[in-house]
């Protein structure tokens, strides 16, 4: 009798184990899975443009370049090309004179407006980096990473497309080029997302 109490406690014991360590292996895999694609938004915003289509930007407070504080309100009622960089970070180096280019050839409208955020640098390092590669971006500084995180851009460059009501419309990860950013401004403009 004793020896089937203790088989019947080792089988218990051993279902038990099996049963925890099943479920430890679902969420792992789970978490797997969850693993933000780099051309796709961090998961959180991804499910609100996947359920809403859009959602409301949130709104910040930073400096500019030269002291200046802008919020993301001052820009409501352009379409905004809203680009987060770091001057270590390579792909953003890479794109960092097509946005230039782009802003040079979009100075007149009226209803566009590329805004540029240096994410987690002294504002002495990113007026360095944005002279010394003749770059004349409207650009704010996130030094403490802040609006960056708020806004889910784990990777850099991460660029949202905000409408003249505020709304994102779509986001982009990683680097593009200066016709990639002309074809998103065209639909950001033209309300086609």
């Amino acid at each position: 009798m004793k020896k089937i109490v203790i088989a019947f406690i080792i089988i218990a014991i051993g279902a038990g184990t099996y049963g925890m360590l099943n479920n430890n292996k679902e969420a792992k895999n789970k978490e797997k899975t969850q693993i933000i694609d780099e051309n796709k938004p961090p998961l959180d915003i991804q499910r609100k443009l996947e359920e809403e289509k859009n959602y409301l930007a949130k709104d910040f407070e930073l400096k500019d370049t030269n002291g200046k504080t802008v919020s993301l309100e001052d820009f409501k009622g352009k379409n905004i090309m809203l680009n987060f960089w770091a001057s270590w970070c390579v792909p953003c180096k890479s794109e960092m004179p097509d946005l230039q280019k782009l802003q040079d050839e979009s100075k007149n409208d009226k209803d566009f407006e590329i805004v540029t955020i240096n994410v987690g640098e002294s504002s002495k390092k990113a007026k360095e980096f944005l002279e010394k590669n003749n770059l004349k971006l409207n650009t704010l500084l996130d030094d403490e990473a802040e609006v960056s995180m708020d806004y889910g851009a784990s990777v850099l460059p991460t660029t949202f497309l905000i409408d003249e009501k505020g709304y994102v419309k779509k986001i982009v990860k990683g680097a593009m080029n200066f016709e990639t950013m002309k074809d998103y401004k065209e639909g950001l403009v033209n309300d086609m997302y």
